[in-house]
C-alpha cells in the first residue's frame, strides 16, 4: 500500500481529508511541522500533504527539507492553503498549491491520484 502523510493543524478537516485518502491509501498524520518532520523522516511516503500554515514549521519547511533529502527529493508535495499561492512554495519545488475552499474532498483525492500517477509511483 502507498504511504501519505498528511500535516494538517485541523484536527476536524485533517479526519476528513484521511477518511477519504484511506480507502486508497495508508495515511500518516500529524497537526504541526514538526510532527510532520518526524512521520515522513519516519515513513518515507510517497506523497505529502502538508497545510501552509503550521505550528512549529511550516508547510514551506517541511518542503524545503524534503527536496533538499537524497531518498526523499522526488516525493510529490501538495501545500493547503487558504491565501493565494507564495512564490517560495514554487521556488522550492511544490507540486501543487491547492486553495481548500477551491476543491471539493474528491478532487483532492484525484489530484493526489495524478501527481502520483505522474511520478511513477502508480500506474495509470
Amino acid at each position: 500500500m502507498r504511504d501519505i502523510v498528511l500535516v494538517h493543524s485541523n484536527e476536524k478537516l485533517s479526519d476528513v481529508y484521511s477518511r477519504r485518502l484511506q480507502e486508497q491509501f495508508q495515511v500518516h498524520k500529524a497537526f504541526d511541522g514538526i510532527s510532520g518532520l518526524r512521520l515522513i523522516k519516519r515513513s518515507n511516503p510517497h506523497l505529502v500533504i502538508a497545510e501552509h500554515e503550521l505550528p512549529w514549521l511550516s508547510g514551506i519547511g517541511l518542503l524545503r527539507y524534503i527536496r533538499s533529502h537524497p531518498t526523499l527529493s522526488a516525493t510529490p508535495f501538495l501545500i493547503l492553503s487558504r491565501e493565494l499561492p507564495d512564490s517560495d512554495a514554487l521556488k522550492f519545488g511544490a507540486n501543487e498549491w491547492i486553495r481548500p475552499q477551491e476543491v471539493t474532498v474528491d478532487q483532492l483525492m484525484d489530484k493526489v491520484l495524478y501527481h502520483l500517477i505522474n511520478n511513477k509511483v502508480l500506474k495509470n
